[in-house]
């Protein structure tokens, strides 16, 4: 539907329209308005989306560590 570079699809490019027809007829904006929009907020979601991927998250992730593991690892270098 969408791609890495901000690409839309049939299926996508048919969303968008019904998606911004709705938005316009409920808020009584112009169609080109609420397009323009949407359009925009979708491409900024599509790059975000994929500099996280790219990047990883920037929050500090607390990694936590079984001790089981460590004492099954341990065991099995002492029968070794």
């Amino acid at each position: 539907m969408f791609t890495a570079y901000g690409g839309i699809g049939r299926e996508g490019e048919h969303f968008v329209k019904q998606l911004c027809e709705k938005i316009s007829l409920k808020k009584g904006i112009d169609k080109s308005i609420v397009t323009n929009y949407v359009r925009s907020h979708l491409s900024f979601a599509l790059l975000r989306a994929s500099l996280l991927c790219l990047r990883g998250s920037r929050t500090i992730r607390k990694m936590t560590i079984e001790t089981d593991d460590i004492e099954l690892h341990e065991i099995k270098k002492m029968k070794n």
